[in-house]
């Protein structure tokens, strides 16, 4: 059975600080081999459909030499609270971080 949007929002919602805390350093390492293999270096703009807490992406923007924008979308209320609680340390960009 394919979960609706509102039985995906309730358990992503519930999962948000678990995840944050114990999961999304894990994405690291694939965040940086993505950005390598990508050779996204003169990229200026990320998209992220499902960014969860925004770690992966904000990775990603490591490797970027001159990131304008990162725009974000995801389910979850509380993993779109996370990324923004993030974007703090990136505030030389053009974030637009919102719920579907």
């Amino acid at each position: 059975m394919i979960p609706n949007k509102s039985d995906s929002n309730k358990f992503w919602d519930s999962f948000a600080q678990f995840y944050a805390t114990h999961y999304e350093r894990l994405n690291v390492p694939a965040a940086m081999a993505l950005a390598n293999t990508l050779r996204i270096e003169e990229s200026r703009n990320i998209l992220e459909v499902g960014c969860g807490s925004g770690e992966f992406a904000f990775q990603m923007l490591k490797s970027l030499k001159k990131p304008e924008t990162y725009t974000a979308v995801d389910f979850s209320k509380e993993m779109i609270d996370l990324a923004k609680k993030k974007r703090e340390e990136h505030q030389n960009l053009n974030q637009n971080i919102n719920p579907f």
